[in-house]
């Protein structure tokens, strides 16, 4: 074991990574760092994102801020804050990227210490509720976990050596998900074709029940035989086989039921057969005929291998025994029914396997557009081809599958943003609210005859204008919609203080709402030292009397057994169920957490509104004033009036398809292509006409390109790196189990992409992505859930044939646990601090039904964490859906690896210090001083 310096720091080396762990335990790590959600109690504990909660934190990143916090409040000005922690990654990207953003780079001075300081110390010293108490991922939260999914990986290829090895699928996998429509059989094989002709529901007289031994001749027994009533006809279902045994021989019809698959199958295992796994029963109670002819097929291959073995006995067997005598006339309307749907899997084959093939072209055009843009000649080279072509269809080919690739991938962020998001509801409601007010035609027709940039100023003037000191339009709009939400709080909050019938404990609640942070993070603390609910940390020991503690602590455990029994009504978003399955304690616990999560967003929206009216609104006014520059020169180089048009009609569309009863990503991938021209010639008129206008974005993008390619370098132009191997060496016990989780993340990455894979030649396709799985339990390589594509439409079911995919590679597909997944309504942020909301019992959501991901109707399960008993069992409950990738892919946890963060600080601090220190801010501090 050898020694190994990295930035100052020595440590021995451990064995070799593969190039997949060291790719992803960079990336993995660097998110981390950037995504901890707190301090907790630790003053020497550093946290990203958690920073810019304290007051004081931009104090840290030198100029052009100031040193002294800056709390516009008087009253919270006077209260006595901890001392901000440095957080090195967000201090250098903010030196290395904001500072230099065009527009923001010739921002004078006051602007950061009059206009940004004051809005994030106004924010952090009002202590907003965080998502613990309100029961969800915040859009705070949520904001910030998208912030480090892509800037954290930004930062990790900034850290050398780095290589590129991403976890996508293999080869062979892209070749199983052809197969998943599989072409027909064209030839035989063994000797033997097979079809499943239909699936026929059959009237068959039950087995008579054998005799109990010894009551032979008993007088009794013949009695019971007299008197029983005759047995009823069972209705089964019925496969019918077509099998031709050999060329110039006749077909062979039999009928077999499930059953009699299953025990033929069982028949094959006992063998030790390496065969396919039989489908398993689908929605309507059993496999579809296109599955167990798939599992069939598979099996002739034993045939052409050894003809005169035992299972080839067994199978010729199964397929040829007790033939059914049918006519002529229905021997040839089957046979041509078979023929008939033989050139439907052909068509479906074909229509899917062009659709892989037109991923793969977009996939591939992509992958050389990135490289382009990290070898250093891929940008001139755009912005040339963006200002020579007006048509995005005019691209030569390869830039235009990058363009549909690009085109993809922000049609699926739209479909989470306005459909599968957590907070995705409200999102699009402002859009929508925003859409419907705006004056479009009046502002298409000043357009054409202002000066945009001061049209611009005078409609911000009269919105956010202040006449005679009185409130802003917008603030008393803002203000007027925040009443009416305070209002429902308030009478919500009344209902449920009546509910719970104990005004001591439900003061409880509202104090620790508005306390201190310092004794809110306490709490928090002893919530999860003690892994119990944060309703249960804030009542117990906390001065309430025996009983009350008493009450609080059985209502709790009466909750978990409910959860944990799958009781729906405990995690249903609103109604106050008295007569629960899991009873009355359980239920008051519920609205505990209702009533503490109602006091959390009632004050939230309370600070929110003092934040909009105090330094929001000024932050905004003053950050559009900055670009009314931009805005002047933009209005030169583009027709303004027509691309506002042409934004209307996106929106027009865009709240159409949210609307509409398909909201699958098929409908916003064809959303995106509709549309994709007119944002491209907006941005070609830009760069054609703009004389230079785009230079500056030019150049801080290929700033950003040197960093991912070049490295983070210090103020020696020495690149950082980190050394993951001696990282791993300073806590040996634990990088088995490290790498076991960076292996399984590569392996959940791989198979998302693989889950994408399917969803977008779905949408590909022009096929509806949520349709039902008819057939979730068919083989991997052979496998045809239901209805087969056509080349112009139809339905594939992306969950289930992931399902499949995943349960043939010998991936779990049991429906998924949210323990496994400590993130709540998000696992795509899966890197995420599990303080966030970490246990099922944590997440009780607020009004109507949610609209689901990918048009799932099905609910995952997630399972019941014991708090302080360690023996419980965890047995699942329904958990909501927002924002899951899927029902089976399982994110990792991370929590060995989030123990290597000193030491990984340690590494790279010091250096990404002195990097920070080398990116000087560019402006001047004029002097207060009058000459």
């Amino acid at each position: 074991m050898s020694e190994d310096h990295s930035n100052g720091v020595v440590g021995p080396a451990q064995p070799a990574l593969t190039p997949l762990q060291t790719q992803y335990l960079a990336k993995i790590l660097a998110q981390l760092a950037m995504s901890r959600a707190s301090r907790g109690l630790s003053a020497d504990t550093i946290a990203e994102w958690a920073s810019l909660n304290d007051v004081g934190s931009l104090t840290t990143f030198g100029l052009p801020f100031s040193g002294e916090p800056a709390v516009p409040d008087k009253k919270l000005r006077t209260r006595t804050y901890a001392a901000p922690a440095q957080p090195p990654i967000l201090r250098y990207l903010f030196r290395h990227f904001v500072l230099t953003f065009p527009g923001l780079q010739d921002a004078p001075h006051k602007y950061w210490t009059k206009i940004v300081q004051p809005m994030f110390d106004d924010a952090a010293s009002r202590n907003l509720p965080g998502s613990k108490e309100r029961s969800e991922v915040t859009k705070r939260r949520t904001v910030a976990i998208a912030l480090t999914n892509y800037i954290g990986t930004v930062f990790f290829k900034g850290l050398h050596p780095y290589t590129s090895a991403p976890a996508r699928p293999s080869r062979d996998l892209l070749q199983r998900i052809d197969d998943m429509f599989p072409p027909p059989q064209t030839e035989a094989v063994g000797g033997f074709f097979v079809a499943i002709v239909k699936i026929d529901l059959v009237r068959r007289k039950p087995k008579p029940k054998p005799q109990a031994e010894g009551t032979e001749g008993h007088e009794d027994a013949d009695a019971d035989t007299a008197t029983e009533e005759p047995a009823k006809r069972v209705q089964t279902e019925q496969y019918l086989l077509c099998t031709r045994p050999g060329d110039g021989e006749q077909e062979v019809f039999v009928y077999r039921d499930y059953s009699t698959f299953q025990k033929f199958d069982k028949d094959l295992a006992d063998t030790g057969l390496d065969k396919p796994a039989l489908p398993g029963p689908g929605a309507s109670g059993f496999p579809s005929k296109e599955s167990l002819q798939l599992y069939l097929r598979a099996l002739l291959a034993f045939l052409a291998h050894d003809p005169e073995s035992p299972v080839s006995f067994k199978l010729k067997s199964f397929l040829l025994g007790f033939a059914l005598a049918l006519p002529a006339e229905k021997r040839r309307t089957l046979l041509e029914r078979v023929q008939a749907d033989e050139g439907r899997l052909a068509g479906a084959h074909a229509a899917w396997a062009a659709a892989g093939a037109t991923v793969a072209d977009m996939r591939a055009g992509w992958a050389v557009f990135v490289g382009g843009l990290l070898a250093g000649d891929g940008l001139d080279a755009s912005f040339a081809l963006l200002k020579d072509h007006a048509s995005i269809y005019a691209l030569p080919l390869q830039y235009r599958r990058a363009a549909q690739w690009a085109s993809a991938y922000t049609a699926y962020a739209l479909h989470y943003l306005f459909v599968a998001a957590p907070n995705a509801n409200e999102a699009f409601f402002l859009l929508q609210l925003l859409h419907h007010f705006f004056p479009y035609a009046l502002a298409r027709q000043l357009l054409k005859i202002a000066n945009p940039a001061a049209m611009i100023k005078a409609f911000m003037a009269l919105l956010f204008g202040e006449p005679l000191g009185a409130k802003s339009v917008f603030s008393r709009v803002f203000a007027g919609i925040e009443g009416r939400h305070a209002k429902a709080h308030r009478r919500q909050i009344a209902r449920y203080r009546t509910l719970v019938a104990d005004s001591a404990v439900c003061d409880r609640l509202r104090a620790f709402v508005h306390a201190g942070r310092a004794e809110q993070e306490k709490v928090r603390e002893k919530s999860r030292t003690d892994e119990v609910d944060l309703v249960v940390s804030i009542l117990v020991r906390a001065g309430l009397s025996e009983a009350q503690e008493e009450d609080v602590l059985e209502c709790y455990h009466a909750f978990q057994d409910g959860v944990a029994a799958g009781d729906p009504t405990l995690l249903e978003a609103d109604g106050a169920v008295e007569d629960s399955a899991s009873g009355l304690q359980a239920t008051k616990f519920k609205w505990l957490k209702r009533l503490l999560r109602l006091e959390s967003l009632s004050r939230g929206n309370r600070e929110g509104l003092r934040i909009w009216e105090g330094t929001f609104e000024t932050f905004f006014r003053e950050t559009v004033a900055l670009y009314y520059p931009v805005i002047s020169a933009v209005s030169k180089a583009s027709n303004l009036s027509a691309r506002l048009g042409d934004l209307q009609k996106f929106l027009d569309d865009m709240v159409r398809v949210v609307l509409g009863k398909d909201r699958s990503p098929r409908q916003f991938v064809q959303l995106a292509q509709r549309h994709e021209q007119s944002l491209y010639y907006f941005l070609h008129e830009i760069h054609a006409n703009g004389k230079g206008l785009t230079v500056p974005l030019i150049e801080w993008l290929r700033k950003g390109l040197d960093l991912m390619s070049g490295g983070i370098r210090t103020a020696g132009e020495k690149p950082i790196s980190v050394n993951l191997e001696a990282l791993l060496a300073t806590s040996p016990a634990i990088a088995p189990k490290v790498l076991a989780e960076i292996d399984a993340t590569a392996n959940y990455i791989m198979w998302n992409k693989a889950r994408y894979e399917l969803s977008l030649r779905a949408a590909v396709l022009g096929a509806d992505a949520s349709a039902p799985a008819p057939a979730p339990g068919a083989p991997l390589a052979h496998s045809a859930p239901g209805p087969q594509p056509q080349p112009h439409g139809g339905h594939v079911d992306v969950d289930g044939l992931l399902r499949a995919l995943m349960e043939g590679a010998g991936q779990d597909v049991s429906a998924r646990l949210a323990g496994a997944s400590a993130f709540g309504m998000v696992d795509w942020g899966y890197f995420y601090d599990p303080q966030v909301v970490d246990t099922p019992t944590d997440t009780v959501l607020e009004g109507e039904e949610p609209p689901r991901g990918d048009g799932d109707d099905g609910a995952s399960v997630a399972p019941s964490t014991t708090g302080t008993t360690a023996a419980a069992s965890r047995r699942a409950a329904p958990a909501p859906r927002h924002g899951e990738t899927s029902a089976f892919i399982k994110p990792p946890l991370l929590m060995e690896t989030r123990k290597l963060l000193e030491a990984y600080y340690a590494q790279i601090g010091p250096a990404l210090d002195g990097a920070a220190d080398a990116e000087q801010w560019a402006g001047k501090i004029k002097s207060a001083s009058k000459k």
